[in-house]
């Protein structure tokens, strides 16, 4: 009965300390100025059901320190020149006006009124930002229509979808977006070259066409198509296949006692018998047993543009190696195990090396490009 009581007193204590820990920790926050954990703590006690007067004051002391804060950084940032720095106020005024949403119900009124300017100056915040982005995009415009600069196209289109971004509503925005674009788009043509294995110029192409899905943003690549004039050339020279072959022999022989043919014995009572006659034979196996290795060399190179052709020339090389193992036979073969008379093993198939050959060349060059 003892211990009952005992563990009985000893589950209330623990009760006791959950409660003045969950009551204690939105203060303790809001003491070492860390309001925004302060705001979160008391709103989650209260979303729980826990009608704690001491939350709900932690909440609206937190929230009037937040919102004193996030204003003083808006007006900092307003200050500058940069766009850039509008935006992160933007941003100040986004986080502010979601502390409020998820804090409403427990938030003193007087706050409805602040939060509904700022509401409206963020709506007008963002308005001046996507102004801003749709004016400069139209200088890109007249700078690429002046030059045919297609890099002024490309930042004209982010500056357009930034627009958008900012819930810009400029009557001629879907087209700019669509100009923008197109006039950006860098072609890249990729064409492979074997002059010394053309007998496997499908499997090259089948292999490097795969290259046309790296296609993304504003780069566009094209294999062995016919476009007038590519703003970018990859070129990619393939090597003859160097094939080398190690080798190394070891001997074995073999000797086998076998049949060859009857003698003919008569015992002494006149009977005549046939006793088989046996002889030992010899053979010999050489087994061959070799490592080839099969290299395939690509130098790939570009030309074009250097403002949409910035690449580095690069050299990559596969490597693949294969071994296989043969047998030559001399001697009596009947000296020699079923197992070496069998079919000489080999794992060299010149088509699967290729294969896998033009997979790792082209795994390596996609991973340098793109």
């Amino acid at each position: 009965m003892t211990n009952i009581k005992l563990m009985i007193k000893q589950t209330h204590f623990f009760l006791l300390f959950l409660f003045l820990m969950s009551c204690a920790s939105p203060q303790k926050s809001f003491n070492k100025g860390d309001y925004a954990k302060a705001y979160k703590s008391a709103l989650k006690n209260l979303k729980k059901g826990k009608k704690n007067r001491k939350d709900k004051t932690i909440l609206n002391k937190s929230f009037q320190q937040i919102y004193d804060e996030k204003q003083a950084d808006i007006a900092s940032l307003m200050g500058s020149s940069f766009i850039e720095d509008w935006e992160l106020a933007y941003k100040e005024y986004g986080e502010l006006l979601d502390y409020y949403d998820d804090g409403r119900q427990y938030l003193d009124d007087k706050y409805s009124i602040k939060m509904k300017f700022v509401d409206e100056d963020s709506k007008k915040l963002g308005d001046d930002i996507a102004l801003s982005y749709y004016e400069l995009g139209l200088d890109q415009m007249a700078l690429f229509r002046e030059s045919n600069n297609k890099l002024h196209a490309q930042d004209a289109n982010v500056y357009f979808q930034k627009v958008v971004a900012y819930g810009g509503a400029q009557a001629d925005l879907d087209a700019l977006l669509q100009v923008s674009y197109e006039q950006g788009i860098v072609q890249i043509l990729v064409e492979a070259y074997a002059p010394f294995e053309q007998r496997y110029n499908w499997e090259i192409d089948r292999q490097f066409s795969d290259i046309e899905r790296e296609s993304s943003g504003f780069y566009v690549y094209s294999y062995e198509r016919v476009l007038t004039e590519p703003d970018c050339s990859m070129q990619i020279d393939l090597s003859s296949i160097d094939r080398r072959v190690d080798e190394d022999r070891n001997f074995q022989t073999f000797t086998e006692q076998i049949q060859d043919g009857y003698d003919s014995r008569t015992d002494t009572s006149g009977v005549t018998t046939r006793v088989p006659r046996y002889i030992d034979v010899q053979g010999q196996v050489t087994t061959i047993s070799e490592n080839i290795t099969y290299r395939w060399r690509a130098a790939v190179s570009f030309r074009g543009n250097r403002e949409y052709c910035d690449f580095r020339s690069r050299n990559f090389e596969a490597e693949e190696i294969v071994r296989n193992e043969r047998y030559e036979l001399s001697g009596d073969q009947r000296a020699i195990p079923d197992r070496y008379n069998r079919d000489n093993y080999s794992s060299e198939d010149q088509d699967d090396i290729v294969d896998e050959l033009l997979d790792d060349l082209y795994r390596d060059i996609r991973r340098s490009y793109f």
